[in-house]
């Protein structure tokens, strides 16, 4: 794909949802995320734009995508980008389709994101479970929208490694039956103070709604990061409470 006033509409249009799963595109945008994606080579790509100074830096790494790539302007990359500053280099690429055969749920954790609806929070929640080597992260319907510019980008290249699935926690359990699941709960067990747990699923909840009623008719056991005597604080964040339940977790 080369620049022209068709393409970078096109390429814009794919900030919204109905366009992202019209054509089954996205956006990436930046230098850590780009290389990322190009060094990782397992997407698709359809197009992929750089600045004179990028193609300068990194004239091997572009050499595997002589067909795809194209220099532009900076004007040309600023009806481009979606960013404020626009960057060095912004691909267009293929969503990538993961699927339940490729899974190890039985030796390893994985989330289950309830409603999620903040981008940042759920960038943040795939590079914890990155970071865990975590097994997947499987979504509700309602959970925001995997491939937003903004989960894109604060995944920091989590987004090729982690599985992610959007499917019913009740599907999840009737493939796996014998998989526990866990739930962040104000009324759980001290996780800090759990006797055992076996790898299973963690649920985390909508930031302002917590866990829904079908979803927790599912739940096994249900766990909480209990507060500091002198606390003030209604709740943590989703992302941060996440990060904590991880971390313990992952010594089970």
């Amino acid at each position: 794909m080369k620049f022209s006033k068709n393409n970078a509409k096109f390429v814009r249009s794919l900030q919204l949802k109905k366009y992202r799963d019209k054509f089954n595109n996205f956006v990436a945008e930046g230098d850590k995320i780009c290389k990322e994606i190009l060094t990782n080579r397992q997407l698709k790509l359809k197009a992929c734009f750089v600045s004179t100074a990028w193609q300068a830096a990194h004239p091997d790494l572009l050499s595997l995508y002589k067909d795809i790539y194209s220099v532009v302007s900076p004007t040309q990359m600023k009806q481009l980008s979606a960013l404020r500053t626009p960057p060095e280099v912004l691909i267009v690429a293929e969503q990538q389709d993961w699927s339940f055969s490729a899974l190890n749920l039985d030796s390893k954790w994985s989330l289950y994101l309830d409603g999620i609806q903040d981008p940042g929070n759920l960038g943040t929640i795939l590079r914890i479970a990155d970071w865990f080597g975590w097994a997947a992260v499987f979504c509700s319907a309602d959970t925001t929208d995997l491939y937003n510019p903004k989960v894109v980008q604060s995944t920091m290249g989590a987004i090729l490694r982690v599985p992610v699935l959007k499917v019913p926690l009740e599907e999840v359990k009737t493939r796996h039956n014998e998989i526990s699941i866990y739930a962040a709960a104000m009324d759980g067990e001290n996780v800090f103070r759990l006797s055992e747990a076996h790898p299973g699923i963690l649920v985390i909840g909508n930031e302002g709604q917590g866990i829904r009623s079908e979803t927790r008719a599912q739940i096994d056991r249900k766990i909480h990061i209990p507060k500091g005597p002198s606390a003030g604080a209604e709740s943590l964040n989703a992302a941060v409470a996440c990060g904590i339940l991880c971390a313990t977790l992952n010594q089970y």
